[in-house]
C-alpha cells in the first residue's frame, strides 16, 4: 500500500529585519544610536567580563599565555557579533534602498513592515510613502496619457494594445465578438456652420452613448477626429442592437438637420486578430454610408 506523503514545504524566507525588531521590542533601546552602541558595547563587554570571570575562576591555574588567548579568542568572537549586528541593523536602510531601486527598475514595489519610531524606522516608511505617492502620480499620468482628453475614451495608441488583449480573451473564453466602428454624418460640415464647440459637444454626446454601449466589460475608442470604435464581447448572438445605440440623433441648434451617427458592424465566433475585424467593420461602415 503506498503511504501518502504530506507535500513539501517550500522553506519560509528569512526576514531580513528580524534581529532589527528583537532590539526595537526594547523600549530602552528605542532610538536608533541606543541600538547600534548597544551591540558595540555587548561584543566587547561580554568578552571582557567572560575573562575577568575566567582569572577569577582560574586564579593560579591558568597561565598568562592561556588567559592571553582567551581574551583573544573572545575579542575576535565579540568582533564578529559586531560586525554581524551591526550589518541586521543596517536592514531597514537596505529595505529603503530596495524600495527605491525596484521603483526605478519599474519593478512591484512590496511593503515592509518596521516596528520603532527611530531613524531607519521612521525613514522606510518615509521612502514606503514617497514611492508609493510617486506611482499613484505616474499611474495618473499614464493614464491620462492613454485615455482622449476630450470624450476621455481610450485614444488609438492605448485603445489598439487593450482591444488585442480584450480579443485573445474572449475567444480563449469560448465568447463572441463584436466591432462597431462609428462616423459622424457631415461632422465637417457640423464643423463649417457651428465651430468646434459644437462639434466638441456632439462628440462628447456620442462618447458617453458608445460608452454606456460598451458597458463595464467593454471598450469604447476614440479612433480619430469623428470615428469611434466600439468593441463587446458576450455568448454568440446576444449582443443588443445596433440601433439602439445610433437609434438617437443628436439636434444642433440652427441645423435644419440633426447630427447622426453612421455605423459598420463585424462579429467573430471563432479567433480573428483585432485589425481584420476592425477591417471588416469599416468595409460594413463604407456600405452604410454608400448612397
Amino acid at each position: 500500500m503506498a503511504a501518502n506523503l504530506p507535500p513539501p514545504t517550500s522553506p519560509r524566507p528569512r526576514d531580513p529585519l528580524g534581529f532589527y525588531r528583537i532590539m526595537a521590542s526594547f523600549p530602552v533601546l528605542e532610538s536608533y544610536r541606543g541600538k547600534l552602541f548597544a551591540v558595540v558595547g555587548v561584543a566587547f563587554a561580554v568578552p571582557l567580563f567572560l575573562t575577568l570571570l575566567a582569572i577569577v575562576l582560574g586564579a593560579g591555574r591558568m597561565s598568562v599565555f592561556t588567559l592571553f588567548l582567551l581574551l583573544a579568542s573572545l575579542l575576535v568572537l565579540g568582533c564578529g557579533f559586531a560586525l554581524w549586528g551591526l550589518d541586521r541593523l543596517l536592514a531597514p536602510l537596505d529595505s529603503a534602498v530596495g524600495l527605491l531601486d525596484a521603483h526605478v527598475e519599474g519593478k512591484p514595489v512590496q511593503r515592509v513592515d518596521v516596528p520603532g519610531t527611530d531613524t531607519a524606522a521612521q525613514l522606510l516608511r518615509d521612502v514606503q510613502a514617497l514611492t508609493a505617492k510617486v506611482k499613484a502620480n505616474d499611474d495618473e499620468k499614464r493614464l491620462g496619457a492613454e485615455r482622449d482628453s476630450l470624450t476621455g475614451l481610450w485614444n488609438r495608441t492605448a485603445g489598439r494594445k487593450r482591444a488585442k488583449v480584450f480579443l485573445e480573451e474572449a475567444f480563449k473564453r469560448g465568447r463572441s465578438v463584436r466591432i462597431i466602428v462609428g462616423d459622424v454624418d457631415r461632422f465637417a460640415e457640423l464643423n463649417a456652420n457651428h465651430g468646434p464647440i459644437a462639434c466638441d459637444l456632439v462628440l462628447k454626446s456620442f462618447a458617453q452613448r458608445l460608452t454606456r454601449a460598451a458597458g463595464d466589460a467593454g471598450l469604447a475608442l476614440r479612433w480619430d477626429g469623428d470615428r469611434f470604435v466600439v468593441i463587446q464581447a458576450g455568448p454568440e448572438g446576444d449582443f443588443a442592437a445596433v440601433d439602439e445605440i445610433v437609434a438617437r440623433a443628436i439636434v444642433v441648434k440652427g441645423q435644419d438637420e440633426p447630427v447622426t451617427l453612421s455605423v459598420g458592424v463585424a462579429e467573430a465566433n471563432e479567433p480573428v486578430t483585432f485589425e481584420r475585424l476592425l477591417g471588416r467593420a469599416e468595409v460594413a461602415l463604407r456600405v452604410a454610408r454608400a448612397p
